[in-house]
């Protein structure tokens, strides 16, 4: 009897070692659920960060300054330094859509406003300069870099003449129109604000306000000047008024868009 339990007992030892044998050892680089429970990737993802052109005539004085103005604005709220801004210029077109690969050499535009291209500059915040174009087109766009990324706006055309007289878009204008500047300003409509919200033209000046809904359908009344738009999810709408009287005029978006529907509003102010 006790040389029957002895042979069972070694059966189920053998047993045991087998079945330990085919049980195989955990491997680098095995399930990727199991590596990523290990050690975790942090999500880093850099803010994007929007540039955008906000004055910029369509029409210039050959020899004489034209003044840029434009923006630097991450998006969500973030804040941040950057250490180059400019506008780039060109008597010659760099069409397409430059990407954040594409550096200012590769662009291909020639010229620069040097005013904030080296330093430390807290952004948000809008940037101005000037430059001083020769007569026929002029080819600009802004850019930026955020940490090594590049940043460029579309490409916008002046044109560049040399006869005060052909600032005019015609030939019976009055003396104030003519005299006023042409300034060709962008906004976006996002829930629930306008960027930028606030807009500041001379009186007399000729506007062209170009405004693309970024999300949802949005719209833009303004009374004073009987501008009356829908703006639809990614499109663009273009309107053109002359300021022809001083003073801080409101708009708003007229389509419900979300809670936030009411406090979509700005101001136009025109000053003397």
């Amino acid at each position: 009897m006790r040389k029957y339990f002895a042979f069972m007992a070694l059966g189920a030892a053998l047993i045991a070692a087998a079945c330990t044998r085919q049980v195989p050892p955990p491997q680098a680089g095995g399930n990727d659920n199991d590596q990523a429970a290990v050690s975790p990737t942090p999500d880093v993802r850099a803010a994007k960060t929007v540039v955008q052109i906000l004055n910029l005539r369509s029409k210039a004085l050959a020899g004489q300054p034209l003044e840029v103005t434009w923006q630097v604005k991450p998006e969500d709220g973030a804040t941040g330094t950057i250490s180059h801004t400019a506008f780039h210029y060109d008597v010659i077109s760099h069409p397409g859509v430059l990407g954040q690969d594409v550096t200012p050499a590769a662009a291909g535009y020639k010229e620069l406003t040097p005013d904030f291209a080296q330093g430390e500059f807290q952004v948000p915040r809008s940037f101005s300069a000037k430059l001083t174009p020769q007569a026929g087109k002029l080819y600009v766009r802004a850019h930026t870099i955020i940490e090594g990324k590049q940043y460029w706006t579309d490409e916008a055309v002046v044109e560049v003449v040399s006869d005060p007289a052909m600032m005019g878009e015609g030939g019976d204008q009055d003396d104030e129109t003519v005299s006023g500047e042409v300034k060709t300003l962008t906004m976006t409509a996002e829930t629930w604000e306008f960027e930028p919200s606030t807009i500041r033209v001379k009186k007399g000046d000729r506007v062209k306000l170009v405004v693309t809904s970024k999300d949802v359908t949005h719209g833009l009344i303004l009374p004073q000047y009987k501008i009356d738009e829908k703006l639809e999810p990614g499109k663009t709408v273009t309107v053109e008024f002359t300021a022809d009287t001083a003073g801080e005029f409101p708009f708003w978006c007229n389509v419900p868009c979300g809670e936030g529907h009411r406090e979509m509003r700005g101001t136009l102010i025109v000053e003397e």
